[in-house]
């Protein structure tokens, strides 16, 4: 008699890749061919013994041997479901196969038989990719083909694509997938590329600025008309916004970022709307922590930020990494943080200069 395992149902993988416990798939996965190849059966172990317990657990349905080695199912113990879910999970986190199962078959006149059950996955034949625009290399994208086909694999590879579309311009880039039996336990893989219009940068605007010219806002930006905007550099020069905005004292400023696509025209704006804020000034500067070096030698360093003067965050991150350095070279490498106090009233900044 056999009977199913009380196990849980594990995971439900796509593409190639489906667990189940105790019973056949309701549905065979599409990377797996339908006509199944001759199975083996490698005894795990066997029990020398007369007691009520499991007689063998044994593998079936693969030329892995080896995979007996990530079982804790024994033979002579008693069935424990936490065992065979565990041994379950073993086995499917091999990437060996696409399909795990346990059975008890149960004998009145004999012990008990744990038998796991698997189908392994098949393996990568042929890749291909259809649609790709020109100049786009796909292939560098995909990268290395794995031997047997993990729906992961598939998965992140289509992700990759589309990202590296969009970077390159194309902002509406589609990416499909198939998995298909080319033959025995062989796989063909495909991705289709629906890449639509590529979509070039028109121009950078600001709004809200008084204090900063926009030139030279724009000459720190890596943004380029005529080329694409992906939206890690989007991200990256609204950073550097900001930062140019506190080297002008300016360190409450928000700038909040959109974009404007013109799909018609391919291309898109990027507007950069600044709230500027009050100009701030350095207040009180100094330098606190354990262990720390003569107080002369920050002197000079801390003179670079003179009271009164405009704050300017570049000339802070200066100082810090200057401290860093002379500590380091002390032998007594110490980490430096930057403590600040605005005063809204006096529109100062005073510093502490803190190592620890």
């Amino acid at each position: 008699m056999r009977k199913a395992c009380n196990a849980v149902l594990l995971v439900a993988l796509t593409a190639c890749s489906t667990t189940t416990v105790g019973k056949p798939l309701p549905h065979a996965p599409r990377a797996v061919v339908s006509e199944e190849p001759e199975r083996s059966e490698f005894a795990c172990s066997r029990a020398i013994t007369s007691a009520p317990s499991l007689s063998a657990v044994v593998l079936r349905g693969t030329g892995q041997s080896d995979a007996c080695k990530f079982l804790q199912s024994r033979a002579g113990a008693l069935v424990d479901d936490a065992k065979i879910e565990a041994d379950i999970r073993a086995l499917h986190a091999t990437g060996l196969f696409a399909d795990v199962s346990a059975v008890l078959e149960d004998d009145d006149d004999a012990p008990p038989v744990l038998a796991f059950e698997v189908k392994e996955r098949p393996r990568v034949g042929n890749v291909a990719v259809r649609g790709a625009p020109e100049g786009f290399d796909a292939r560098a994208v995909i990268g290395a083909t794995p031997a047997l086909c993990d729906p992961v694999w598939v998965r992140t590879t289509r992700q990759r694509l589309v990202q590296k579309l969009r970077d390159a311009g194309y902002r509406k880039a589609e990416v499909g997938r198939d998995v298909a039996p080319s033959a025995d336990q062989v796989v063909a893989v495909s991705f289709t590329i629906a890449p639509g219009a590529r979509i070039v940068l028109g121009s950078v605007r600001f709004e809200g600025l008084s204090t900063v010219p926009a030139e030279e806002l724009r000459a720190r930006l890596g943004l380029t008309p005529g080329e694409p905007a992906p939206e890690p550099l989007i991200e990256r020069d609204t950073l550097v916004v900001s930062h140019a905005l506190y080297d002008h004292g300016l360190v409450q400023a928000e700038v909040a970022m959109r974009i404007e696509e013109n799909f018609l025209a391919s291309r898109l704006d990027v507007v950069f709307a600044v709230k500027e804020g009050p100009a701030y000034r350095f207040g009180e500067v100094k330098v606190s922590g354990s262990d720390l070096l003569p107080r002369g030698r920050y002197a000079k360093h801390l003179a670079t930020l003179p009271r009164g003067t405009l704050f300017v965050r570049a000339k802070v991150v200066e100082v810090v990494q200057t401290v860093e350095r002379m500590h380091h070279d002390a032998g007594t490498d110490r980490r430096v943080d930057v403590r600040s106090n605005l005063d809204p009233k006096r529109l100062t900044v005073d510093l502490d200069i803190h190592v620890e």
